[in-house]
């Protein structure tokens, strides 16, 4: 009956309303969603809702909108229809649980989200405004609280309380179908219809006590064990296991009058698992392996009346870390690495010295060859072309003495002897430039002054000079490189600077030699000259530059093309 006195009601084939005493049939010619019609009721808003075996209809204004699982119910069998305090509409379907209408949008909460059944025949709210819930394996007790949330997606299962057969029931079944299968008395009792009987359930009367959870005890497959509280020791509160344990197995129970059997566990350790675990009945806890580290172990537990335990039961527990899992094992580590580094490093270095080394002893026997076929050459020269040109003069000189030579004969011993002596004087400067006699005769600085003074006589050029005696302090091998760089510089100067002045310096010191050339002729860009992939320009002074470091020592190159070249040479005296 609804608020306008008009009479509804349902059959297998149709909706009938009598009003004014006259009957109206709906059915789906006119828009019902389906003929067979198990539940009515009416809303606040005045509109009319359907149940059927085929969705359920909204009936207002005289027409009719149809909600089915092409909207989103999860079944269109549908046994409830109740509408909430704040307008929401729960349905309940027969076969897919329980669905929420808030807002135009349907969510659903099923036994995969911890409704006890699926086949939900009838919902009704006590004074407290709790859930029951009547299905076919018992009535289901919930918070408004806890379904929203889990209907918003909040929370991820319901916990709830469950009446079965255990409590008192002949069947756990429901006998649905029909309109109303339950009732909220006046006196605030439920009744609901079973299969054999009909169940009251006074939420006064039941028993409301929270559960009270302990941990009995902590054990591992290694030994390590903690004696349970019925053997009458206490559980310490931290627990230190060895390293390598494995199948830890903690054990934990509840006190509850009513139905201790029936408590329901959850349990998180703290550390490793991220979410509660849902232990049902079950009181054991196993981690088949846990890490080495710190953990809080906690239990909870939900009476069959869904009051939570006040407090849960925990207890921390400590794994030592394994011996590679220490700070020391990790120093070790480190400084095995770092020595690794190290003495790789080391090797690395070695290895390019050696190499260096080497280099360098090539570098030296390629010099030592290169003096030795120089001075080889220089014999040469001196002994055969040399001896033959001076030979060749002293017969031309010894021509010219006769009174009987005519004047053309005259001529020609004449050329002859020129010639001669020109080229001897050509020979013995090559022979000087190959095998530097004053070097070995008289030391280098005055085999300095000489090639300077030859230099000078030779070029035009004037040399401004200052050498110092420093030949105790240079080997043979120094003495000789020193020379021949600075036999490279004055050639340069000669042949490149155009520079009418030179200065040449040879300076003393305590630990080397420094050696200075200096011109104000044309210069040439030093900065790519010891670059080994530049062209064939510079090829003297990199000679120059290789000797030099063989030896310990530097060189420098200052030169502006405009300007002036400067090169300065560093010996470093034998044995520093």
């Amino acid at each position: 009956l609804d608020k306008n006195a008009a009479l509804w009601i349902g059959t297998q084939n149709g909706l009938w309303r009598f009003k004014d005493g006259s009957f109206t049939k709906f059915t789906t010619n006119d828009g019902l969603v389906g003929d067979s019609v198990h539940f009515i009721t009416q809303s606040r808003d005045d509109a009319i809702w359907i149940g059927t075996m085929a969705g359920v209809s909204r009936f207002k204004d005289g027409r009719f909108e149809n909600l089915t699982t092409e909207n989103g119910l999860t079944n269109n069998y549908v046994r409830e229809i109740i509408e909430d305090s704040d307008g929401t509409i729960w349905l309940g379907t027969y076969g897919g649980g329980i669905n929420r209408l808030r807002n135009g949008r349907i969510n659903a909460v099923t036994t995969g989200q911890g409704l006890h059944d699926n086949y939900v025949s009838r919902i009704l709210i006590d004074e407290t405004n709790k859930f029951w819930v009547l299905g076919n394996l018992g009535v289901f007790s919930v918070t408004r609280e806890e379904l929203n949330s889990v209907a918003d997606g909040i929370s991820s299962s319901l916990v709830g309380g469950l009446f079965t057969a255990a409590d008192g029931m002949k069947s756990s079944e429901a006998s649905g179908g029909n309109q109303p299968a339950g009732i909220r008395a006046k006196d605030g009792r439920l009744w609901f219809p079973m299969i054999k009987d009909v169940v009251i359930i006074d939420p006064r009367e039941l028993n409301y006590e929270p559960p009270k959870v302990l941990i009995e005890s902590v054990s591992t497959q290694v030994g390590d064990s903690i004696p349970s509280l019925s053997e009458g020791s206490a559980l310490k509160d931290r627990i230190q296991l060895g390293s390598g344990a494995s199948n830890l197995e903690i054990k934990f129970t509840g006190i509850e009058f009513t139905h201790p059997d029936r408590i329901r566990f959850f349990y998180k350790l703290e550390g490793l698992d991220q979410h509660w675990v849902d232990a049902a009945g079950r009181r054991t806890a196993t981690y088949p392996y846990l890490p080495s580290g710190s953990y809080v172990f906690r239990v909870k537990a939900i009476s069959t009346t869904g009051v939570w335990s006040e407090e849960t039961a925990s207890v921390e527990i400590n794994v030592a870390k394994r011996f590679w899992e220490t700070g020391l094992f990790l120093l070790m580590c480190a400084a095995a690495i770092l020595l690794t580094v190290y003495f790789g490093h080391k090797i690395r270095v070695a290895r390019l010295e050696a190499r260096q080394r080497q280099q360098e002893d090539f570098t030296r026997s390629l010099i030592r060859s290169h003096e030795s076929e120089r001075l080889r050459l220089a014999g040469e020269l001196h002994d055969g072309i040399g001896q033959s040109l001076l030979i060749m003069r002293n017969w031309a000189e010894f021509g010219l003495k006769h009174d009987s030579l005519d004047n053309e004969a005259r001529n020609h011993f004449e050329q002859i002897s020129e010639v001669a002596s020109n080229t001897l004087a050509e020979t013995r400067a090559i022979v000087g430039n190959l095998s530097p006699q004053n070097l070995e005769r008289f030391g280098l600085s005055e085999a300095v002054r000489s090639i300077v003074y030859q230099i000078e006589r030779s070029s035009g050029i004037k040399f401004e000079t200052r050498i110092d005696d420093v030949d105790d302090l240079l080997s043979n091998e120094s003495q000789l490189a020193a020379y021949r760089s600075l036999q490279e510089c004055l050639n340069n100067v000669v042949k490149h600077s155009g520079s009418p002045t030179a200065t040449v310096e040879m300076r003393r010191a305590a630990s080397g030699v420094e050696v200075r050339v200096e011109d104000v002729g044309r210069g040439f860009d030093s900065e790519y000259i010891f670059d080994e992939d530049s062209s064939g320009a510079g090829f003297g002074l990199r000679n120059i530059g290789q000797r030099i470091r063989l030896l310990g020592g530097s060189i420098s190159i200052e030169s502006d093309p405009e300007k002036l070249t400067r090169v300065v040479i560093w010996i470093p005296k034998d044995g520093t």
